[in-house]
Formats: C-alpha cells, structure tokens, sequence
C-alpha cells in the first residue's frame, strides 16, 4: 500500500526492500506468492507464482509508480484485496500507515501482519528552522517555520496516530511491527 508519503526520505526504498525480503522468503518456504499493490488511482495483481520473477516484476512495477499527489484518505483497502483474495489467506501488509485505516473486513477472513515503514526523523523529530518543501500527497509548496512548539505539535499527533492505529490492530488481533529507514 502506497501513497505520497512514502516519499519522505528514504522510505520508498525501504519499503521496496521489506516486499522483496518478504516475496524471496515465500518463495523459499515453497509458499505461494500473491503480490498486490494498491495506491490511490492503481491495482497491481500478479497471479499467483512461486517464481522468483514475480518478485523482481512486482519490485520495478511498484518502483515505478508515481506518488506524486498520491493518497490513501477515503480507500477502502480491504474492500480491494478481498476483491482479489477468495481463500483465507495470510495477509502481510507494507505501508506506513499515516491516516486513518479501517481493516475490520479484513480481519474477518485472513490473517493479517502489518509492517509499518518509518523514517527515524518521523520517530524522533528534531528543530528544523525555516524551510519550504512540498506536500507529496497534496502537491502543495509551503514555506514552514518547524520550531519547537511545531516538533512537539507533530511529534503528538504522529504519536496520537500511531496509538490509535496499533489499538485498531490490537482490537482486531493483527500482528505488526515497525520497520525504520537507514539513517
């Protein structure tokens, strides 16, 4: 599950290595392999396979997609990949998760683990001074002050999302984990 906050920094690439690790190690426990990809304007399926070119095709499709002005907000995930899914099946998802997500439909026919993608700046932000930069979803430019009452403003709401989402899962008994970009 991708969108334009997967640009921020490094975790794209990351994400893209997390799928890959994950893809190759399917395949060697002679386990099937279903990749999806789900942005906010595209579904990539590939069928079924326990080849190992499904990976590396799947890897340089999702490379390739553009994030730019790409969001989540108002996707119905799980709608989509039960679209695709028939069978219960175990559902690993990648992303990292900023918004608000609902995976109760998931929950009633697979078994789910998440791996959240995070930036180490997004974990522990620090004083940053005047910028600009520009929204990747939105593709708004802004000119920004990031203080300290801004970094203890965002560092309380990535936080408050974070909790929300992990009691979400909880609630739902997924499993999860949080993987951090190299610095």
């Amino acid at each position: 599950m991708i969108s334009g906050s997967l640009l921020f920094e490094k975790k794209k690439e990351t994400l893209l290595e997390v799928c890959a690790q994950l893809g190759f190690q399917t395949l060697k426990s002679a386990n099937l392999l279903t990749p999806i990809m789900i942005t906010q304007n595209e579904e990539l399926l590939l069928p079924p396979s326990k080849k190992q070119y499904a990976i590396s095709h799947f890897i340089k499709k999702c490379n390739g997609v553009n994030l730019q002005n790409s969001s989540l907000k108002n996707c119905d995930i799980a709608t989509k990949i039960n679209r695709h899914l028939h069978k219960k099946s175990f559902v690993i998802l990648v992303g990292d998760f900023l918004g608000d997500f609902d995976f109760s439909l998931l929950a009633k026919r697979h078994a789910v683990h998440l791996i959240m993608i995070r930036d180490a700046f997004e974990e522990n932000p620090t004083v940053l001074g005047e910028g600009a930069f520009m929204d990747p979803e939105s593709g708004e430019n802004a000119a920004f002050y990031f203080g300290e009452s801004a970094r203890d403003a965002y560092a309380a709401r990535y936080h408050d999302n974070d909790s929300k989402l992990i009691k979400h899962l909880n609630r739902l008994g997924f499993t999860y984990q949080k993987v951090l970009t190299p610095s």
